[in-house]
């Protein structure tokens, strides 16, 4: 039984190690910062982002007192996020950029109202003001960023899996793409 746990838990570990150094170099390292980089050198790129992730995911978890703790971490940190993740699907105006501003932003906010503010997620109203002022000011962030840079491109937008977000720009996309038809009830935002 023991072992079967320690299993489970160390292909947890590994899968989100991957996970984690796949997204970073693949989703972010390659696409933003060294494009035309050897294979050898992603590799590489990957291999020094798992022990990265290892090592902070090592300190987080010795400071980390219970699974309550984690869970309030995950929240204030992801805190604004979500109305981008999931507008992605449906806005086309919206760009990685916007994602990685959400992200930082959400990150650093909570990060500092807990560390410079003085507040304290133990304690609930705190932990609703965290919330809170995370979630707004990430959300403008994320509407300013994605209104200061450039929309993904048609080719972008027809490759991707994100048909939703096709009907908002009915004429040029769907001109490049005539099998995807937005439904009856899609508003042309």
């Amino acid at each position: 039984m023991v072992a079967a746990f320690a299993a489970a838990f160390m292909s947890t570990i590994a899968t989100q190690l991957n996970w984690g150094a796949s997204y970073l170099v693949n989703d972010f390292y390659r696409r933003f910062m060294r494009r035309d980089a050897s294979e050898p050198h992603y590799v590489m790129a990957s291999r020094v982002a798992t022990a990265l992730l290892t090592v902070i995911s090592a300190a987080v978890a010795f400071r980390i007192e219970s699974i309550g703790a984690a869970w309030k971490l995950l929240i204030i940190t992801g805190a604004g996020t979500g109305a981008v993740l999931l507008l992605r699907w449906y806005w086309w105006r919206i760009n990685a950029w916007s994602e990685v501003a959400a992200m930082i932003t959400a990150f650093v906010v909570s990060v500092g109202l807990q560390t410079i503010g003085g507040l304290d997620n133990d304690r609930p109203i705190d932990f609703a003001h965290i919330v809170l002022i995370t979630v707004a000011a990430t959300t403008v962030v994320w509407i300013a960023v994605t209104f200061l840079t450039r929309p993904e491109s048609d080719a972008t937008l027809v490759r991707s899996t994100a048909a939703p977000a096709l009907a908002g720009r009915l004429g040029t996309v769907l001109a490049l793409a005539p099998d995807v038809r937005p439904s009856p009830t899609a508003s042309p935002t």
